[in-house]
């Protein structure tokens, strides 16, 4: 008799069965979204020929980017001979491949010149003596603006279009200081790149009050900037092979005196220094100088045919009462002397230490809360101190195969990138909008009454030269803290009605992430980076062209170090000689930021947009063979000069912990411990080695016991690897896979 229970089932339920007709490893289906088609399909540097991703980038391999002189790199000062001498090492003009679509280079309406399409800037005189980009402060040097840059103008110093254009630094010849800014020019399997010897490259991306404008002053997202470094080899295997600053006194340096000396001999922590945003100096006329007491600045036409005022070289004099008096304000004026205020949250400098550290270096204006005593309802009892700090943040050794690589030294090169990658994307919108980019430069300006008024603002926004807010007519950057009470969730006190008060309500608007990379590989994570926004100086826009928004490439910045003033001589004319104001030495750019990298460079690519990793990598893959890069990670493209130095490394993160030994091309045998953690380590991987053995010893123990996995490892044991190669000219790799333990 048959089961009479219906959930009885004589018959499996579901059946599985392997398809043996074909084969496949994967698929890529072309329809899917969410990824990054540019990683997977394109063949170039992502965003190559697109300037709205990538608006800036050099690339001194192509006559588009340098004219690719042959530079001795003579140890003379450039400027003794600043024309264009292709064997002196005089300084150089080099350009961006690509522009930014929104970019800006002349008047809308109405202005008209002589030349159709074209502004003449007055005044460059004043400031660009001071790193090298004219000799003297003789009248009648100006900037020349095109809306299409002319090729024959491409590479000449004074005349700009939408393209990124930097130009050599270097100092006055009545310049006391005797330092070397000197580029050697050189070309290997990459191409054509500029060794520096002291020198780099400097360029200005906007003209505060001036109808230029070629670079985003705070992209939406974030933004990435890459380069590629070439090491410098130093002969010695002593504490690795390479530096990123060579002394005076080393047989690399080639230069007798007085010009034997580069910043880094001045400033010895600055070395390494290798690319900079913000202002490239302070503001040179904080103060009034004797011999300049009675000279002005030159007079130009603005976008709307109007004569431009002159004014005094010194401190700014503003009024505090609105361009248009009928809306109200208050009579009086008020001298903005500070000579340091400009710099702070405005100067960012990413550099390689000489003991092979990437980092970034930022001067902050920072503040805190003082309790003075118990409150009710934290209005009164605390009080606010504020000023500006120094941040500095390093990476590990980058790439320690590399650095250390054994009795072989070579010049080796190196791709670096830094990643900004904002918390709050910002709101797209006009400049004259106060309230579009919140935790920005506005937080901080002081408006005087009856400027925001619809007639003055519309007014200022009509005209691209008269851009809002114009310092010192409409207001100025206000650094005081004085009066700030409250406190905010955090228990730190403000008050959002006065500019630093805001500052701090937007704080959170001004936080990202900043990852910077060494061959393609993350080698430090920063959360909570506040972002450095280049703003304008409290100065006078004449009395500052040129100096703000400004880029370094191969260094950082000079600061007023190299500063020339009137001497008083010639009177007013700017005919030499001339000298140092000694109150514009010692400041804070100067003494944090006037240093630079020594070794090679190639290529610079700044993005207006976060690069995610695999981006990064991509690029790195693109470059790879020009540049012979190696994988930090997996030490691909090793030879017996590269990655051939034993190394035990250890990957930590969370509970998880890693050791990966690797074997340079002498070596078979690698001994480590775990810093004092217990560690279960569980499996093991390996390349290049055709058979692997762990000897574990113990403090109980005489002689070693060899294990396999998994074994345990307490914190007083040691172990050894010992490796048999399958190939002995290159490097072998054993990771072991493990997680503490208590």
């Amino acid at each position: 008799m048959g089961t009479q229970n219906i959930l009885n089932y004589y018959f499996n339920r579901l059946d599985a069965k392997l398809d043996y007709s074909s084969y496949h490893d994967f698929y890529l289906a072309a329809d899917e979204v969410g990824y990054n088609q540019e990683v997977v399909y394109s063949d170039n540097v992502i965003g190559y020929n697109n300037g709205n991703v990538l608006p800036l980038w050099i690339d001194l391999n192509s006559t588009g980017s340098s004219t690719q002189p042959t530079l001795t790199g003579v140890c003379d000062n450039p400027q003794m001979s600043i024309e264009d001498n292709s064997t002196t090492g005089t300084p150089q003009t080099i350009i961006s491949l690509n522009y930014w679509g929104k970019a800006v280079s002349s008047c809308d309406c109405p202005y008209t010149a002589e030349t159709a399409e074209t502004f003449t800037i007055p005044n460059i005189n004043l400031t660009g003596i001071d790193n090298g980009l004219l000799t003297g402060m003789t009248t009648g040097q100006t900037l020349t603006l095109y809306d299409d840059l002319p090729e024959s103008l491409k590479f000449d110093r004074l005349s700009y279009g939408k393209n990124m254009k930097m130009h050599q630094v270097s100092a006055s010849t009545y310049s006391p200081n005797n330092i070397s800014y000197t580029i050697s020019s050189s070309t290997d399997n990459s191409g054509y790149y500029q060794q520096l010897n002291g020198g780099f490259y400097q360029g200005f991306y906007n003209l505060y009050g001036y109808p230029y404008n070629i670079l985003p002053d705070r992209p939406d997202l974030g933004w990435t900037v890459e380069t590629f470094l070439k090491l410098r080899a130093t002969g010695s295997t002593s504490g690795g092979c390479f530096t990123t600053h060579i002394p005076k006194t080393s047989s690399l340096n080639t230069c007798n005196a007085p010009h034997s000396k580069s910043l880094n001999d001045v400033y010895d922590n600055n070395s390494g220094l290798f690319y900079y945003v913000g202002t490239r100096a302070e503001n040179k006329f904080h103060s009034d100088f004797t011999t300049e007491s009675s000279c002005t600045s030159f007079s130009g036409i603005n976008c709307c045919n109007a004569a431009t005022i002159q004014h005094a070289l010194g401190p700014a004099v503003a009024s505090v009462s609105p361009v248009a008096t009928s809306t109200g304000g208050t009579a009086g004026t008020i001298t903005l002397t500070a000579e340091t205020h400009d710099t702070f949250s405005n100067a960012l400098g990413l550099r390689l230490t000489p003991d092979f550290k990437l980092g970034y270096r930022a001067l902050r204006f920072t503040g805190s809360c003082i309790t003075t005593g118990t409150t009710s309802g934290c209005t009164t009892g605390t009080t606010f101190g504020c000023g500006y700090t120094i941040e500095e943040e390093y990476s590990e050794t980058i790439c320690p195969t590399i650095i250390n690589s054994g009795d072989s030294c070579e010049d080796t090169w190196i791709h670096v990138a830094a990643v900004f990658d904002r918390d709050f994307p910002l709101i797209s919108g006009s400049s004259c909008d106060v309230g579009f980019q919140l935790g920005g430069i506005f937080d901080l300006l002081y408006l005087f009454s009856g400027i925001t008024t619809a007639p003055i603002q519309d007014n200022r926004c009509d005209n691209v030269f008269d851009e809002f807010p114009l310092i010192p007519e409409d207001g100025y950057y206000d650094f005081d803290c004085a009066g700030i009470s409250g406190q905010t969730d955090d228990n730190c006190c403000y008050s959002a009605g006065t500019p630093y008060g805001t500052w701090l309500t937007h704080d959170e608007y001004r936080e990202g992430t900043l990852t910077l990379y060494a061959n393609g590989r993350r080698v430090l994570k920063i959360d909570n980076f506040k972002e450095i926004i280049p703003r304008a100086l409290n100065q006078h826009r004449d009395l500052q062209v040129g100096v703000p928004f400004n880029m370094s490439w191969g260094g950082g910045t000079q600061g007023l170090y190299e500063s020339m003033a009137f001497s008083g001589e010639t009177s007013c004319s700017g005919d030499p000689p001339y000298q140092q104001d000694p109150n514009d030495l010692g400041l804070l750019i100067e003494k944090n930021f006037a240093g630079s990298f020594i070794g090679g460079i190639s290529q610079l690519r700044y993005y207006i947009e976060p690069l995610q990793a695999d981006a990064i990598y991509h690029n790195f893959l693109i470059n790879k063979d020009r540049y012979s890069l190696v994988d930090c990670d997996f030490q691909k493209n090793c030879t017996t000069k590269s990655c051939n130095q034993s190394q035990v490394l250890y990957l930590r993160e969370g509970n998880s912990f890693d050791v990966k030994g690797v074997f340079g091309n002498l070596s078979d045998n690698l001994y480590f411990d775990t810093n004092g953690d217990s560690v279960k380590f569980s499996n093991y991987t390996q390349e290049n080695i055709s058979s692997v053995k762990f000897y574990k010893n113990t403090t109980e123990r005489s002689s070693d016991k060899e294990v396999t996995t998994p074994f345990y490892l307490n914190s007083t044991d040691t172990v050894e690897m010992v490796i048999t190669k399958m190939d002995s000219d290159i490097n072998a790799i054993v990771t072991l896979i493990g997680n503490l333990y208590k």
